[in-house]
């Protein structure tokens, strides 16, 4: 990963990208997207927005849009990603433990 400036601009003195061209270009995208993506949110958020809630007496009031309750079709999705990351991750340990032959001293360089 490159050390960026926020304005996206290198960070380092003389910077190299050394590896898998391929690689690196992939990895470059996904992380100027990231930050472009965060950047231009930062820069979105100049004042707190507010909502109209509920107040619980029949009426309603402004809150900052921090306090106003979660939409609950967000938290199922929510909690849906956490599950499918999960299972995801229950995936990759068990791939990785069946593929994973772990190297013994008598091994070295034998090209296993």
């Amino acid at each position: 990963m490159l050390s960026l400036k926020a304005d996206g601009t290198p960070d380092q003195l003389a910077p190299e990208i050394i590896g898998d061209k391929e690689f690196a270009q992939a990895a470059t995208r996904e992380q100027f997207k990231q930050q472009a993506v965060s950047a231009a949110d930062s820069a979105r958020v100049t004042s707190v927005p507010m909502m109209t809630v509920d107040d619980g007496n029949g009426g309603t009031k402004e809150v900052p849009a921090s306090e106003a309750p979660q939409d609950p079709t967000i938290q199922e999705r929510v909690d849906e990603h956490e599950q499918i990351a999960k299972d995801a991750e229950q995936a990759a340990d068990s791939t990785v433990g069946a593929l994973f032959e772990e190297t013994t001293s008598t091994d070295k360089g034998k090209g296993v």
